[in-house]
């Protein structure tokens, strides 16, 4: 390396660029799945606990939108990305693999967002040429619960109110996101899965450990008494 010159950026982790594999097939959340599908809103915040589903759920709307033939892509974040030199990297990776088209975007030294630790740089020129997109699409990021930093979760935040048409932007995150929601609650942006809506209901139960898990349940329907029709 020539003195001065600064080192290559490092590779993507192409683990973080794909939703996590599940090896069970799962238990179908279709009411959840319709809910999304019909929601005018574009935003939508996966919210629950760990052990309620989240991330299947969100894996389950992203196979649907794929049905529909809508581009989709994923990023799982986490610690590391409270930095945009880390970051825009990864979401300008994810955005590029499903948009028709380049993103127009100029060449950026990748440590400007890191030194300088604020939102600017190519995180802007990423930000700028979203902008001037209009092919639907809908990104996927998971784990959102691991970003705290201001700078960040702005960039989430203006990406949030600044989709065009067709476009959709799904978080999936342990406990509600320090992003403006009630602003998007309140100009109908924003769809909301919370635990209530990720647990179980009896015909799920019954799939989940008969299809999942292999037991056998009896009919749980209560049989007439004797003398009763």
């Amino acid at each position: 390396m020539i003195p001065g010159d600064l080192p290559p950026a490092p590779a993507l982790n192409v683990l973080k660029l794909a939703p996590p594999a599940d090896a069970s097939r799962g238990v179908e959340r279709s009411a959840i799945a319709d809910t999304w599908e019909h929601a005018p809103a574009t935003v939508t915040l996966v919210c629950a606990p760990a052990g309620f589903g989240k991330t299947t759920a969100m894996r389950q709307l992203l196979g649907a939108a794929r049905q529909r033939g809508l581009p989709v892509a994923w990023l799982t974040v986490d610690a590391a990305d409270n930095d945009l030199g880390r970051l825009v990297p990864y979401l300008r990776a994810a955005l590029g693999a499903a948009l028709p088209m380049p993103l127009d975007m100029p060449a950026t030294d990748p440590g400007i967002d890191a030194s300088r630790g604020m939102a600017g740089g190519s995180a802007r020129q990423l930000l700028d040429a979203l902008s001037r997109v209009d092919a639907p699409l809908a990104l996927f990021v998971d784990e959102f619960e691991q970003i705290a930093d201001p700078a960040v979760l702005s960039v989430f935040s203006e990406l949030a109110f600044s989709l065009a048409p067709g476009q959709r932007l799904v978080f999936g995150a342990r406990h509600k996101p320090a992003l403006p929601l009630g602003r998007l609650r309140v100009q109908g942006r924003l769809l909301e899965v919370d635990a209530s809506m990720l647990r179980f209901n009896a015909a799920e139960i019954r799939d989940y450990m008969v299809g999942c898990r292999g037991i056998a349940m009896a009919d749980a329907r209560p049989r007439c008494l004797a003398g009763q029709h």
